[in-house]
């Protein structure tokens, strides 16, 4: 535990956080333009954290879309499910980079389209 804070500290709270939320735009931005999916996140701004939840057309049930894109794709992402919301949330982090969220959103168009 101590050796996860230092590093922490070594890199910069703030440093961390910038990064978390830009790659949570970036995302928010991309997943704006993919059809049958709704952002319920906030956009960019004060409300914004790094965790943004989307919700699936009706017909996909939000757990067997999670297995399809962990099993196609090597993504794994929190369910949120159908009674409540029938979504996913990506909660980006320091080790997430714009490439691997280009590569949900890809996936998600091809899943979707």
């Amino acid at each position: 535990m101590g050796a996860a804070i230092d590093y922490l500290n070594a890199v910069g709270l703030a440093r961390i956080e910038a990064h978390n939320l830009a790659l949570r735009n970036r995302l928010f931005a991309a997943l704006r333009s993919v059809p049958k999916l709704r952002v319920v996140s906030a956009p960019a701004g004060a409300l914004a954290s790094p965790l943004l939840t989307f919700t699936l057309p009706d017909e996909l049930e939000s757990g067997a879309f999670r297995i399809r894109l962990r099993d196609k794709h090597n993504i794994e992402l929190k369910v949120v499910p159908k009674p409540w919301l029938n979504g996913l949330r990506v909660s980006t982090h320091l080790f997430n980079t714009e490439a691997e969220v280009d590569l949900l959103t890809a996936a998600l168009r091809t899943e979707l389209a």
